[in-house]
C-alpha cells in the first residue's frame, strides 16, 4: 500500500483539532489506509464521526459514519463492501478507515468530519492520488532486437531483493502459438537446470 506525506496536516481554521494526511498516493488493486485524529477531545464534545468522499467532479457521498451511540453504517455509495474502519469498535479520536481493491474512479478527496459543540463541524481533507497500475518489481527489457546467428542477452533485474525473499528463478519461452517451456532454472540450493527445451545447448 504505497502512501506518501506521512506528515498530519490540519486544515484550515480547525487544523488544532482534525488531523488527516494532506495526500495519499496509491495504485489500483492496492489497499489503501485514510488516517484521522481528534486532538481537542478534552475541549469539545464530539457526537460522531462522518468519512465523505468528494469526487473530482464535486459530488459529495458519505461513505462511513461512526456514532457511539447507534453504531456504525456504511451508506450506499462507490466503495460500499469495500471501505471499513480499522478497528473495531471505532474510536472517535482514530477513525482510520481502509479501501481494499482501490479503483480508479476512487479518485478525489476525503472528508473526515466530526459532528461537534459547541464549535459545530469540523473537519480535515486528504486528496487521494490513483497512479494506475502497481509497477512491476521485475525489471525485464520491453523489446530486444536480434539476426539470426547472432548472440543474443537477456537481462533480468530485481531491484527489492533485501524486501523480499527469493527462492527460485525460472527463465519461460513462450511460442508465438502461446506454448511455454522452462530453459532455464536457478535455485540456490539446487544450483542451475536447463530443461530440454528448443534453446537447450545454446
Amino acid at each position: 500500500m504505497p502512501l506518501l506525506f506521512f506528515r498530519l496536516l490540519s486544515a484550515g481554521s480547525l487544523a488544532q483539532y482534525v488531523k488527516v494526511l494532506p495526500e495519499v498516493v496509491s495504485y489500483t488493486g492496492q489497499t489503501v489506509a485514510l488516517p484521522c485524529q481528534f486532538a481537542g477531545r478534552g475541549q469539545i464534545q464530539v457526537t460522531q464521526v462522518s468519512w465523505i468522499f468528494e469526487t473530482t467532479t464535486g459530488v459529495r457521498t458519505s461513505i462511513a459514519i461512526f456514532n457511539p451511540a447507534y453504531g456504525v453504517n456504511y451508506p450506499k455509495s462507490p466503495m460500499a463492501g469495500r471501505v471499513g474502519f480499522t478497528t473495531e469498535p471505532p474510536q472517535l479520536e482514530n477513525p482510520t478507515i481502509q479501501i481494499t481493491d482501490i479503483k480508479k474512479t476512487d479518485e478525489g478527496k476525503y472528508i473526515c468530519e466530526y459532528a461537534s459543540y459547541p464549535s459545530g463541524n469540523e473537519q480535515g481533507i486528504t486528496r487521494l492520488t490513483i497512479q494506475g497500475s502497481l509497477p512491476p518489481r521485475v525489471k525485464v527489457p520491453s523489446e530486444v532486437m536480434s539476426y539470426t546467428g547472432q548472440t543474443v542477452t537477456l537481462s533480468c533485474l530485481f531491484p527489492n531483493r533485501g524486501q523480499t525473499q527469493l527462492t527460485q528463478v525460472s527463465w519461460i519461452f513462450e511460442t508465438i502459438t502461446g506454448a511455454q517451456t522452462n530453459i532455464a532454472v536457478f535455485n540456490p540450493l539446487y544450483g542451475v537446470a536447463y530443461p530440454k527445451s528448443p534453446v537447450k545447448g545454446r
